[in-house]
């Protein structure tokens, strides 16, 4: 994979002065240009993923595009948002994702390892209830209960089908 360089201007105008508000501000612009960042670097993944994806692998007919389709992955610093290319095969009706392939993502997965490993930790130490509360407060992470314990049960499942 080639290197690439990403640059941009931000501009912070200064409605306060005192420390509090510059961190929170600066917190929210952080937030802001690792989203912008990581849509980027996505764009540039599914590019190169698409000069190699030229064929299906079940039949080997050329693969076509097939419009985009939306996808949300929530990260450590925000939820991205990314449309992503679709390519069809004509023979085998299978839609592919030159972006999730590249990416390594589970069809339906839409928390980065990141994310799940600080929701799974949380939920060690304390309730699903707290864990939610903690990583909102402290990280800015909304992972709802429910889904921290549906990640809580997968995991357990994956721990189970490696130990046997």
């Amino acid at each position: 994979m080639k290197e690439m360089k990403v640059s941009f201007e931000i501009r912070i105008t200064l409605q306060q002065t005192d420390v509090h508000w510059v961190e929170q501000e600066l917190l929210r612009v952080r937030q802001e240009v690792f989203l912008e960042v990581f849509k980027r670097v996505m764009e540039q993944i599914e590019r190169q993923g698409l000069k190699r994806m030229r064929r299906c692998k079940r039949c080997g007919r050329v693969l076509v595009r097939n419009g985009k389709e939306r996808k949300e992955i929530k990260t450590l610093v925000g939820t991205v948002r990314i449309n992503r290319v679709r390519l069809r095969c004509q023979r085998c009706r299978q839609d592919i994702y030159p972006l999730d392939q590249a990416l390594g993502l589970v069809r339906r997965e839409r928390v980065t390892m990141g994310v799940r490993e600080r929701s799974l930790w949380a939920a060690v130490e304390v309730s699903y209830e707290k864990a939610h509360e903690f990583l909102e407060k402290f990280t800015g992470l909304e992972v709802s209960r429910k889904k921290i314990h549906q990640m809580a049960l997968e995991e357990g499942r994956r721990i189970e089908r490696w130990e046997e």
